[in-house]
């Protein structure tokens, strides 16, 4: 029986150019999660996998928009990008150096990590313990990141438009 490299040598063989293109993209991608978690792992974050974001989604907005009215939530496209409820300047928040600031400096044990389009390319939620010494550093180049800690009081959200000056957001109940 081959081995999984085997396995995966001999589809490569066989892809056009493109594929091999589109697959660099993905094995990167695999193991940019592994190099993330053998990051953690040197804090002492425990880093364990979650099925699926949709249940995080929805108590993200559940506890940080249950005050905006549907019409408006709908006017902002909140279900294109929960963050846009900090770019709407809909709720108070940091932003920039100072949502990164208020992040690192915020006390964090269990936390949740999600992107707001998960699939395999993007990776999976996230469940960190013992994420005392995480910083956003450690997510730099994220993009549509959203981190909360495991009582929905607080969330660090990064976006995939910091360079036209959205994000990063903290904001705190």
């Amino acid at each position: 029986m081959n081995t999984y490299r085997e396995r995966l040598n001999t589809i490569v063989e066989k892809l056009p150019y493109e594929g091999v293109f589109e697959l660099l993209f993905i094995a990167e991608a695999v193991k940019n999660r592994y190099d993330f978690k053998d990051e953690m792992k040197s804090k002492g974050v425990i880093v364990n996998y979650l099925d699926s974001a949709e249940k995080l989604k929805r108590q993200w907005e559940e506890k940080f928009t249950s005050c905006i009215s549907k019409n408006k939530k709908d006017e902002i496209y909140l279900y294109q990008y929960l963050w846009h409820v900090f770019s709407y300047e809909l709720l108070p928040h940091e932003e920039k150096e100072n949502a990164i600031k208020a992040f690192d400096n915020e006390k964090k044990n269990k936390c949740y990590v999600f992107y707001q389009n998960q699939n395999h390319i993007t990776g999976f939620p996230l469940k960190l313990e013992n994420a005392e010494k995480i910083k956003a550093e450690d997510f730099k180049g994220e993009q549509d990141l959203y981190i909360v800690d495991e009582n929905f009081t607080w969330t660090y959200v990064q976006t995939h438009e910091q360079e036209w000056g959205l994000g990063p957001y903290f904001y705190k109940l």
